[in-house]
């Protein structure tokens, strides 16, 4: 249409010409006009040579920006490869995602099956220990039985040793004997059932201790299941967002775009009536016209430059385009996969709450499951710190680069050139795409966010638990101290009846000999009056040897005595013991005593035969055995002693290193919310979504503004071509307020490449802010490398010392072992000197009646022809061997005294040892109860380094995605130069055009001037012709004057 419009503007210049042609004959032919010409056509000359050079030095400035423009161009090739090994980090995070999924769902599995095990076990435990209380309710009933046995038969004992039949008294003893035994033999049996039952007791922690490591598994799946759903379910409505704003702006762009046809018809429309003005008005210079031409060719190609990057800027926004789309249809099948494996999850995990629920009512009360709590806390605490850190770091690389594009907004803009428009526009995008990647980002911290509130809301009941558990402790060991309080009483008070007791025996032991010689002289009496009515002669004789005779025997009633004594001493110790243990062991050492003492007393009463220095020596001989016995024990015990100074120092030394983790997790958990308080997101975070809402617009405004441009260029560009035909034509024009208008749109123009070129600048600051990221990820990755290093040193340690805590075990458990033994040859020497003592005792019991007879013949049979030397020898020996039996009675009444305090202190010494084995045993199950909190703690580090190296794999993969981003940004630069190759022979095709364009201005220029030099020669010419016709007028007028006054004269 225009080239039409211009071929019809042409024509009407054509039909118009003669009519210049006319009028420039019409002015006169004078030299003057002629230098004036010439003048016009030097100055034109000069005005082409002139335009050519400026020429020439915008082609020189245009390679220079070339060249500039191609290092810039590089430079975006290497960003764009860095964007996109981001990008193909990001793909292998979401396939790394798809795979972890799949993984949890086979641990859901283990974890099923294993729950299942343990009810099995916890079923047939529950089982065993019913049946271990049913034997245990039965063991307590026999012995109640027994013991009711005992009492009876004990209390028969009494009443026959009131009557004094001995031979009921051995019988009784002998079922006394036994239904010892069968007490101890019950009492065996029921330690045999506590300690199975205790046993099946610990087995059933440990069950419960699993299954609820178990539930807490499965807890903790459940939470990951349900923080992937959400936010699976935010990234599909963020998309779901986007697609719509996306939808939005598309209908937007194309309403704009009728918008701009519209107006670009107008606007020809416009330019058309213009074209036809200025065709109709042809007023102008030659000089003008070519100055005007001149600034319409610079116009021109400031123009196809202009459209030439406007094109590129617009493939290159399809281009983005289309790849968005691209991505978004690959997320969108990514997002359904997911939704199917999170629905599968949905239902197995509804089947693992059921069976939670089932062990949650069997399980409530534990204390292991709060330690593991403890231990995931921690693992947890220490990945959200890092987290934390990781998004504090990119917190303030936001607010650097918020100050850095405050800073640059508040600088002069630099000059740029448009060429810059297509890097803009890349980096636009990749701009686009970091803010996608930010928004992830963003939600994530999210998540992280809720998951370290619901983990310190489980930390704070955790420890609320455990303040409860550690009061119900502790009133339970007040308790254990109030009644072991109560035990040391009864048995002090125990303790001082023994000891009022034995005074009393030897009170008893002095004042005793005198009541019962009193006795035995009545008794005298009433036989030496019987004898007087037989013997008269030996009265005096007779009456000393019944004095010496029944003194012995008042001496064996004493030794009866304290025997009895003996025997309500060992009740009496019997009902102080505590524990049924010491009470068979202490019966058994008074039985022992009371043997030895009745060998002893048996000794004594066959003093008068020839073996009682034989005795004497090897009763010596087992004292020396006694005292090696003692002394070996208490090496023993000494051993035991340094052993539990070992394990103290042991128990100790764990303890400070549990109080060190304490302590260091109570620093972590402070250091966690002092961190929560200090990072206070929701400004920064508002901020950031601010600063990101107001690129987008921007960016949106930009847009719209480079489709007006391109518009506005276009119609320009047909306007130029319209006023260049005019121009060749010799007779078109433009105005000046157009050209003005043209030159204001350049500056705006001019403005908006420099604001482009910030926003160019800030862009490639951020771009370099991630770079720094990236660096410090890097050194994060170290940091936790070195973290896993020392944990694993420290799992090394403890596994050290773990391996001496068992060494050191088995070492004291042979020590018990070869003490144990020591032990069983005690008992078997003692066994045999019982023995030994059973059979001298026989030996003693034949031999005593001799004696007797010998001191009853004399009396029944005594000769009567004796002279009185007889009977006082007689006596002086009974009175010697009176002596000698009191001095025995009082050696054996030491003895006895003796034997009881070494009884009393090897009561109390085997006391010390039980409550000292006791101790042993209390501390080995703290110790075995630290070596499990370690083997708990080992797991916990171990669970710590699988989430350590699973972290590790998923930057690993990051990194992937990121390479893979990079090789397409690679393809795109390569499609870029492409476009940038095809784009310079464009160039060079519409330099070639312009370069036709100048020939055929120029011939123009020749043909214009040929029409110049014809219309002057027509000028003068006419002005010629004119002259002549004005003569002719002159010669015709006279000649009309002339006649007139002849042709008056004529007709007068």
């Amino acid at each position: 249409n225009m080239e039409w419009d211009s071929e019809s503007v042409k024509s009407q210049d054509v039909f118009k010409q003669p009519e210049v042609v006319q009028e420039r004959r019409a002015l006169p032919g004078t030299p003057q006009n002629l230098g004036v010409v010439r003048m016009h056509d030097f100055v034109s000359k000069t005005h082409m040579i002139s335009v050519k050079e400026q020429l020439s030095a915008q082609l020189k400035e245009a390679e220079a920006e070339l060249s500039s423009l191609s290092a810039e161009l590089n430079t975006t090739r290497d960003q764009r490869r860095a964007l996109e090994g981001e990008l193909e980090s990001q793909k292998e995070k979401t396939s790394q995602s798809a795979f972890t999924l799949n993984d949890m769902h086979m641990g859901k599995q283990q974890l099923e099956r294993s729950v299942k095990e343990l009810k099995d076990k916890l079923g047939s435990a529950h089982g065993q220990s019913k049946e271990a209380r049913r034997e245990i309710t039965a063991l307590k009933e026999t012995l109640r039985e027994r013991e009711e046995q005992l009492s009876g038969a004990e209390a028969a004992l009494g009443e026959e040793r009131e009557t004094g039949s001995e031979e009921k008294l051995a019988a009784k003893e002998r079922d006394l004997s036994d239904l010892r035994r069968e007490l101890k033999e019950t009492r065996s049996s029921q330690e045999k059932a506590l300690s199975e039952d205790y046993e099946l007791k610990m087995e059933n922690r440990r069950l419960k201790e699993e299954s609820e490591h178990a539930q807490g598994e499965s807890e903790e799946l459940t939470k990951q299941q349900k923080e992937s759903q959400a936010a699976l379910s935010r990234t599909l409505r963020e998309k779901d967002t986007r697609i719509e704003a996306l939808k939005l702006e598309k209908g937007q762009l194309e309403g704009e775009l009728g918008q701009a046809e519209r107006t670009l018809a107008q606007q020809t429309k416009q330019y058309q009536q213009t074209i036809e003005d200025l065709s109709r008005a042809r007023s102008m210079d030659a000089s003008a016209l070519q100055v005007e031409h001149e600034r319409a060719v610079k116009l021109n190609q400031d123009k196809d430059l202009e459209i030439a990057q406007l094109r590129r800027d617009a493939e290159q926004q399809a281009s983005d385009r289309r790849d968005a789309n691209e991505m978004l249809s690959i997320t969108v099948a990514g997002q359904k996969q997911l939704t199917d494996l999170l629905q599968e999850k949905d239902v197995f995990m509804d089947t693992l709450k059921q069976n939670a629920s089932d062990l949650q009512k069997e399980m409530q009360n534990s204390i292991s499951a709060v330690k593991k709590e403890a231990g995931a806390l921690k693992v947890a605490l220490e990945e959200k710190e890092k987290h934390l850190g990781g998004m504090k770091e990119e917190n303030s690389h936001l607010k650097e680069e918020i100050d850095r594009i405050r800073d640059q907004q508040s600088r002069p803009p630099p000059l740029t050139e448009p060429r810059t428009l297509d890097i803009i526009t890349e980096l636009e995008a990749e701009i686009a795409q970091l803010k996608v990647s930010r928004d992830t980002l963003e939600e994530e911290l999210h998540t992280l966010r809720r998951c370290t509130e619901e983990l310190q809301a489980s930390m704070l009941l955790s420890q609320q638990s455990s303040q409860a558990q550690q009061t119900e402790l502790e009133r339970a060991h007040a308790r254990h101290q109030q009644t072991t309080l109560n035990y040391d009483r009864l048995i002090r008070a125990r303790d001082q009846e023994v000891s009022r007791l034995q005074d009393q025996l030897s009170e008893s032991g002095v004042h005793s000999p005198v009541v019962q010689g009193d006795v035995i002289l009545q008794e005298e009496k009433s036989q030496t009056l019987n004898q007087d009515n037989d013997n008269e002669k030996h009265d005096l004789s007779k009456v000393e040897i019944d004095k010496l005779v029944r003194g012995i025997k008042e001496k064996e009633t004493e030794i009866t005595q304290l025997n009895e004594k003996n025997i309500s001493l060992t009740r009496q110790l019997d009902q102080l013991v505590v524990s049924r243990e010491e009470a068979g062991k202490l019966s058994q050492m008074v039985l022992q005593k009371d043997l030895e003492i009745q060998a002893l007393h048996a000794r004594v009463s066959m003093a008068t035969g020839g073996g009682h220095s034989q005795d004497v020596m090897y009763l010596q001989q087992q004292l020396q055995a006694y005292a090696v016995e003692r002394e070996q024990v208490i090496a023993v015990l000494n051993e035991k002693a340094r052993e539990n100074s070992q394990l103290r120092s042991d128990y100790h030394r764990l303890m400070d290193i549990i109080q060190g983790k304490e302590a260091a997790l109570l620093k972590l958990q402070q250091e966690n919310q002092r961190l929560s308080t200090m990072s206070d997101p929701s400004g920064s975070q508002e901020m950031f979504k601010e600063t990101i809402q107001n690129l987008s617009r921007i960016i949106r405004e930009k847009d719209i503004e480079i489709d007006a441009l391109t518009q506005k260029c276009q119609t320009l560009v047909t306007v130029l071509q319209a006023s260049g035909g005019e121009s060749g034509g010799g007779s078109g024009g433009v105005s000046s307020n157009q050209f003005e208008e043209l030159l204001q749109e350049r500056d705006t123009l001019k403005q908006q490449v420099k604001k482009m070129e910030e926003w160019k600048q800030q862009v490639i600051t951020t771009v370099k802010n991630m770079q720094h990221e990236s660096a410090q990820l890097q050194d994060e990755l170290m940091k936790l490398q070195g973290q896993v290093s020392a944990d694993s040193d420290c799992s090394s340690k403890l596994s050290v010392d773990y391996a001496g805590l068992i060494q050191s075990y088995e070492h004291k458990e042979r020590r018990l072992g070869s003490l144990s033994q020591e032990l069983a040859q005690v008992q078997q020497s003692i066994s045999q000197l019982s023995t030994t003592k059973d059979v001298l005792l026989g030996k003693l019991d034949c031999v005593a009646p001799t004696p007797e007879g010998v001191a009853d013949a004399p009396s029944q049979h005594p000769p009567p022809t004796s002279s009185g030397e007889k009977p006082r020898e007689e006596i002086t020996r009974l009175r010697s061997q009176l002596a000698e039996k009191e001095h025995m009675i009082r050696t054996l009444q030491e003895n006895n005294h003796r034997l009881s305090n070494s009884a009393s202190d090897t009561d109390s010494e085997q006391r010390n040892q039980l409550e000292e084995v006791r101790l042993v045993k209390e501390r080995l199950e703290a110790l075995q109860r630290s070596v499990r909190e370690k083997d708990l703690l080992i797991k916990s580090k171990g669970d710590q380094l699988g989430h350590v190296s699973e972290a590790l794999r998923n930057r690993d993969n990051d990194n992937e995605v990121l390479k893979q981003a990079v090789t397409n940004l690679k393809e795109r630069a390569l499609i870029l130069e492409l476009d940038g190759r095809q784009l310079k022979e464009e160039n060079e095709l519409v330099a070639s055009r312009s370069r036709e364009k100048e020939s055929e201005f120029r011939a123009l220029q020749e043909t214009n001037m040929q029409f110049s030099l014809l219309l002057r020669e027509k000028e003068f010419e006419l002005t010629a012709v004119s002259e002549k016709s004005a003569t002719v007028e002159r010669m015709l007028k006279d000649k009309e004057q002339v006649r007139l006054p002849t042709f008056f004269l004529f007709h007068l």
